[in-house]
């Protein structure tokens, strides 16, 4: 490696400028590497050395949190089992006035044999304490407040948050200190009130049943938890601290002192808590975790929210990050002299790069050629898809020729047969005139003449009506310029020249036009006739078999703009997976039977090009065979 290196060192100041830029940019790059390397490795070892601090606060917090919630479980159960009560539930019965010495009673019952129980009382639904017990834990006595000592506690929050919850659920208020008659009870009393509604969904007077719980004992056991890394805090939703190893800071919301928060003090902390749990987390050179409590789960609307916080001092934190500098710093250097040799070796094999881009230029130029000639192809290929648009065209009128001739047929035959009548009975005329004419016979001939005349004037009658029309529709595929017109009237003449075509299918064609006036156009309707033309053959070629079947065409228009054409067959249908091709060219289901696959690709852009409109494919009233719904407007824009 050596030797590499002191034969191509002058590779870093070659005269090539692309060189020289490729190797400031491989230099840059590994420094950059090394130091992502040696930053990742830095963080995990002090990630490393922080994860027994993080664990020990994590016990810390998850102990804190699960004596919290098994109090306030047992807390819960309390009232609970107060409501399931007999004796509670028989005071209270609807059926009855409401029993206060049996609800007194029980009261003082239960205030003995629950632990920590301060007050158990039942408030009427206007917020009256109605029955109260309170519970002296010194003297281990349970004692009923006079009536003129019970108060309204209508304007309390936990009374109206206890209401709003629904019956047999258990309502949790926030932690506070204790208030009687106004004022704070020293020494200070950590509470907090469990209720349940009754009702009469159980068959009892409404009102709320409140044990105010004194968490005294909870918050003197979570004070103890406090270990060598991780110095505990509770902090209620409102950001006040309940609980911190500084007491001046605690229960500043009860107190008054508004300014004593998280929020205010620490903003950034407050912010990451609103958020989520936080775990090892590093702010402000202190290493924090933190878990939430949430008091009332099972009803949204009164959650509460306690936040168990563990911190480790700043100097902890700063002492992990000086053990792990000094190896990874070595590790740096280590690194940066591979990667200078890396360097050197990717700059040799640079100015072989370049040599080969001389054949790589030249294999590009090739290519360009080729894309060339393709370009000269699909252009090529646009030209004989016109031309076979064109031919397309004419196969079309060769058709509609066809189905004329045989249309005229029948009235040409008709008539030549009454001119060969007239003919005979003139002869027999001129034959009676010689041999004596009679008055009888003179009447028979006239009245021959007459019924022949009559036939004969129908038959040519209805022949130039033939040639009328097709004269009238070859005129219209061949005009250039938008014309007006009515659609029933391009409709009847395609249907006289499709006529034949159709009986041969034994296809039948069911038109019907939502317009008494036939819908006044103006557009090409050349076009429009070569468009249902194509929609037609096509369901005779594609969608029958040699039963036949039915076309429905309707037509109409509601806004006097747009003219809507539903066109449907009920013969066999498309498959789905042909419904987004349909209109792409060379798309057909006929292949083996010499079909091209342009029908109706031809047909879409006659429609979105020329007729200024839309097509595409919808249901069927019977839901079987193929549908199309075509949009045109009546009187297309002149500047197109």
């Amino acid at each position: 490696m050596m030797a590499l290196v002191k034969a191509d060192i002058f590779l870093l100041f070659d005269s090539n400028r692309l060189i020289r830029k490729r190797a400031l940019f491989l230099s840059s790059l590994i420094l950059a590497v090394t130091l992502l390397i040696c930053f990742a490795l830095y963080y995990i070892l002090v990630s490393r050395e922080l994860q027994h601090v993080t664990a020990q606060q994590e016990t810390v917090i998850f102990n804190s949190a699960d004596h919290i919630n098994r109090e306030l479980g047992d807390i819960a159960r309390a009232v609970r089992l107060i409501a399931q009560d007999d004796y509670f539930n028989q005071a209270l019965s609807v059926d009855d006035d409401i029993k206060q010495s049996l609800l007194n009673n029980r009261f003082k019952d239960f205030s003995l044999g629950l632990g920590n129980v301060m007050q158990i009382r039942w408030l009427d639904q206007s917020g009256l304490e109605i029955v109260r017990v309170d519970y002296h834990k010194k003297k281990h006595q349970a004692v009923q407040v006079p009536a003129d000592k019970l108060q309204d506690k209508s304007d309390r929050y936990y009374f109206q948050e206890g209401m709003a919850v629904s019956e047999g659920e258990v309502y949790l208020s926030d932690i506070d200190l204790n208030v009687e008659y106004g004022e704070i009870v020293k020494p200070i009393q950590p509470t907090i009130r469990a209720s349940l509604r009754t009702g009469q969904g159980d068959g009892l007077h409404p009102g709320l049943l409140i044990i105010n719980y004194d968490l005294s004992p909870l918050f003197k056991k979570l004070s103890a938890m406090s270990a060598e890394y991780a110095d505990l805090q509770v902090i209620d939703q409102y950001s006040y601290w309940l609980l911190n190893p500084d007491k001046s800071k605690e229960w500043g919301r009860d107190q008054g002192q508004l300014a004593l928060n998280v929020a205010s003090e620490r903003p950034k902390l407050w912010r990451q808590l609103q958020q989520d749990t936080i775990r090892g987390m590093y702010l402000d050179g202190q290493l924090l975790s933190a878990h939430h409590v949430v008091l009332n789960k099972d009803n949204a609307s009164s959650h509460k929210v306690l936040t168990v916080l563990a911190f480790a001092p700043q100097s902890t934190v700063t002492a992990i990050f000086l053990q792990v500098f000094w190896p990874v710093g070595m590790l740096f250097l280590l690194l940066s002299v591979a990667g200078f040799y890396l360097v050197i070796y990717e700059l040799r094999n640079q100015k072989i790069r370049y040599q080969l881009m001389d054949s790589l230029l030249h294999e590009k130029n090739e290519l360009e050629d080729a894309c060339t000639r393709l370009e000269t192809s699909m252009k090529e290929q646009q030209v004989m898809q016109d031309e076979l648009v064109e031919t397309r065209k004419l196969s079309a009128l060769g058709m509609m020729v066809a189905g004329v001739a045989h249309e005229l047929n029948t009235p040409l035959g008709g008539a030549l047969m009454m001119t060969s009548g007239l003919t005979d009975a003139c002869a027999e005329l001129k034959q009676s005139v010689q041999s004596g004419l009679t008055r009888s016979a003179l009447e028979q001939y006239l009245q021959r003449t007459d019924d022949g005349l009559e036939l004969l004037t129908t038959n040519l009658q209805q022949a130039k009506s033939r040639i009328v029309s097709f004269k009238r529709l070859a005129i219209d595929r061949f005009s250039e310029e938008a014309v007006s017109f009515t659609l029933r009237q391009v409709i009847d003449d395609l249907m006289t020249s499709m006529r034949p075509i159709l009986k041969e299918a034994r296809v039948s064609v069911d038109v019907s036009l939502n317009c008494e006036a036939g819908f006044e156009m103006y557009s090409y309707p050349g076009v429009i006739s070569q468009v249902v033309q194509n929609l037609m053959m096509n369901s005779v070629n594609h969608a029958f078999d040699e039963k036949g079947g039915e076309i429905r065409f309707y037509a109409e228009c509601h806004d006097g703009t747009t003219l809507v054409i539903h066109y449907s067959d009920d013969g066999k249908g498309i498959p789905e997976s042909m419904r987004t091709t349909l209109f792409d060219p060379f798309v057909t289901t006929g292949r083996g039977s010499g079909s091209t696959g342009l029908g109706l690709h031809l047909v879409q852009q006659w429609v979105s090009r020329m007729l200024q409109g839309s097509i595409r494919i919808e249901p069927t009233e019977s839901g079987r065979g193929l549908g199309f719904c075509i949009r045109i407007p009546v009187r297309i824009r002149a500047d197109d």
